[in-house]
């Protein structure tokens, strides 16, 4: 027996298979051993757990497990290893991966790996399938911008940008509202070039009102049944807090589909 004073290591050669035997503690009542073996030492080599077994017939390494005189031992490793390292085996089955791809599970065979997403590319799913590389398709009113790393959805739409008005006179601008709010002097509200879809909304505030002319041409503007005159027709309010919303139907109808108070048609 030798090694290092204190138990810190002692190697024995006077038990056959016995290289070395580390010790935990100062009165040696925990040891493991570094033994070799010709063959699997299961059910042949006697040891504490922790210890290790070398397999020099079959290039094997054993620790073991338990406490029990000579069963418990593992086995650590192979005398080789296989490449691709299979799925089963801790690995991918592949020995090469696509740059920025994703990996999608194949059960015990090679995983998949689809192929570097384009920006705005996300996986999406099919019942039965494997996933696939596709970007998002934009709705009805709804816009789509992909970026790199980046998907921006937004409403074609986008609501109403409310206006508090003040002067007398407005020209109105589609996807707009406005609050007529002038307590002296109505405040007349022009329409400009139309298009189908193009939509207004006109809240009333103050006291003086509002008017929505139709503005030259051959406009003309819908309230129910009640039609404006071409050309120098309008619609007004008769209270002060008289509202309406406006629909563009054609480049010369405008059909008021929503009001408050009671409105005159001229």
């Amino acid at each position: 027996m030798s090694g290092f004073d204190n138990g810190v290591l002692k190697v024995n050669r006077n038990e056959v298979g016995v290289k070395a035997r580390f010790f935990y503690a100062a009165n040696e009542a925990e040891e493991f051993d570094l033994f070799n073996s010709d063959g699997s030492p299961e059910s042949v080599v006697a040891a504490d757990k922790g210890s290790i077994c070398s397999d020099t017939t079959n290039g094997t390494l054993y620790v073991k497990t338990t406490d029990t005189v000579n069963t418990g031992w593992e086995e650590l490793q192979k005398g080789s290893l296989t490449i691709p390292i299979t799925v089963p085996n801790g690995g991918t089955g592949l020995t090469s991966l696509t740059d920025g791809g994703i990996m999608i599970g194949s059960g015990t065979a090679a995983v998949t790996v689809l192929g570097q997403a384009t920006n705005g590319q996300i996986p999406i799913g099919s019942t039965g399938a494997d996933p696939v590389l596709a970007t998002i398709t934009a709705g009805t009113g709804m816009a789509i911008t992909n970026g790199a790393g980046t998907i921006s959805i937004n409403s074609l739409s986008g609501g109403f940008a409310w206006n508090v008005i003040t002067g007398t006179s407005q020209t109105l601008f589609t996807g707009n509202g406005y609050f007529a709010n002038n307590a002296g002097t109505r405040i007349d509200f022009n329409l400009g070039g139309l298009s189908t879809g193009d939509a207004w909304k006109v809240v009333g505030n103050g006291a003086a009102g509002w008017r929505i002319n139709v503005n030259g041409g051959t406009k003309i503007i819908r309230f129910g049944s009640a039609v404006t005159t071409v050309t120098t027709g309008y619609i007004e309010s008769t209270n002060q807090y008289d509202c309406c919303e406006l629909v563009c139907f054609d480049p010369n109808t405008v059909m008021v589909i929503n009001s408050v108070g009671n409105l005159t048609v001229v």
